[in-house]
């Protein structure tokens, strides 16, 4: 595996502040070099639907007031969550593109291709952030292993949330974000609980792997190549990382069906 920073679970130094690194891994604050979970976060308080909130409006429809004002963004600065979000994201990628060996993978391209094929930053995001997408897309993987990265990605967001609304009501809301150390260690401490989880599971995982390139001879009567898996965007994914299945679990691929 061949990714352009590798690091321990354990190491919570500080990270780099450029915009590397393998698209389908990459945090999507980063993807947009923007803190789009700022962002977003004050654009739900906004949403005050009240009758005050309504009369303000009305105030403003007829002139009378103007728009409070947007604060700007902070600059954006590449943080140790972001690292933790990417180390999410390399696991989710591969329940995504390691599948059974024999039974049928229908299912398991459909929701690769549909996160994964052109991994946009909106689509990532709603992936990791809203429980009814996430749900929609991971209905291949088995259930212990779905459950294990949904609460993950649920402890992720929480210390992502935590972390920047406390930037926002601080002095210094217009500064890089920091990301205390309490954080920091929390994210990583939650991190490693996850994958020594998903390590025990996959233990006890009955079923021998390969890669889904590997599965799929044929899609709609047409010879399948990597191309069926990705765009222009996703395809250095398969120049940097590869997952051979081992010799004593290889099997004969089967066409799609």
């Amino acid at each position: 595996m061949d990714l352009e920073y590798a690091k321990s679970i354990s190491d919570t130094s500080a990270s780099h502040d450029l915009k590397m690194g393998t698209v389908a891994f990459m945090a999507t604050e980063v993807a947009v070099t923007k803190h789009e979970r700022l962002s977003l976060g004050r654009a739900s308080k906004r949403l005050n639907y009240t009758q005050e909130a309504l009369d303000l409006l009305r105030q403003r429809q007829a002139g009378k007031i103007s728009p409070p004002p947007i604060p700007p963004l902070p600059p954006f600065w590449h943080n140790p969550l972001h690292d933790m979000e990417s180390i999410w994201w390399l696991c989710i990628w591969m329940m995504f593109y390691l599948v059974p060996a024999e039974s049928s993978v229908r299912e398991h391209f459909a929701n690769y291709c549909g996160l994964f094929k052109d991994p946009s930053p909106g689509t990532k995001y709603n992936f990791i952030s809203r429980q009814d997408v996430y749900r929609s897309l991971t209905t291949h993987l088995p259930k212990s292993f779905g459950s294990i990265m949904e609460v993950w990605s649920e402890l992720l967001n929480c210390h992502y949330s935590m972390c920047y609304e406390k930037h926002d009501a601080s002095g210094t809301r217009n500064n890089s974000i920091c990301v205390d150390s309490t954080t920091v260690k929390g994210s990583y401490e939650d991190g490693q609980k996850s994958i020594e989880k998903l390590a025990n599971e996959a233990s006890n995982f009955p079923s021998h792997l390969v890669t889904l390139t590997e599965r799929i001879k044929v899609i709609d009567g047409r010879e399948a190549t990597p191309n069926s898996l990705v765009t222009a965007k996703s395809s250095p994914i398969f120049d940097c990382v590869e997952f051979p299945a081992p010799k004593s679990r290889r099997r004969e691929a089967t066409a799609y069906n």
